[in-house]
């Protein structure tokens, strides 16, 4: 059974549109069917359209398979906005999580402290 260590750069491939130059590292490929006068989405615009993050790779994408982790040459994300980055922190859901908290002890409190008043509390003096 293998057990899965830490990534270095012989678990990594060269990305799309990456080639290996003679020093061994990734490179980017010039695209030959960029043409003058067509406008397309990017894939940061798309991914930025849809979930305000986009990701930057640095040439090069774990071989399928591998079981390493901890790799540097990983891919990484970053946000497209200030907001982006606020709402990856806190999200809806959270947000609502903790209102519901917040709510219940605010008008929870008058009984938790009739509760407290009510239960026998022993006398250490005994």
């Amino acid at each position: 059974m293998r057990v899965p260590c830490t990534c270095t750069e012989a678990d990594y491939e060269c990305d799309m549109n990456y080639v290996r130059n003679k020093g061994g590292k990734c490179e980017v490929v010039p695209d030959p069917l960029n043409r003058e006068g067509q406008r397309h989405l990017t894939e940061k615009e798309e991914d930025c359209a849809l979930e305000g993050f986009y990701t930057v790779t640095q040439g090069y994408r774990k071989i399928p398979g591998d079981q390493c982790f901890g790799g540097t040459l990983d891919p990484y994300r970053r946000p497209c906005t200030s907001f982006a980055w606020l709402s990856s922190i806190v999200s809806l859901k959270t947000a609502g999580i903790i209102a519901f908290i917040v709510g219940c002890l605010y008008y929870g409190w008058p009984i938790i402290e009739a509760v407290i008043l009510v239960l026998p509390i022993p006398d250490p003096k005994d």
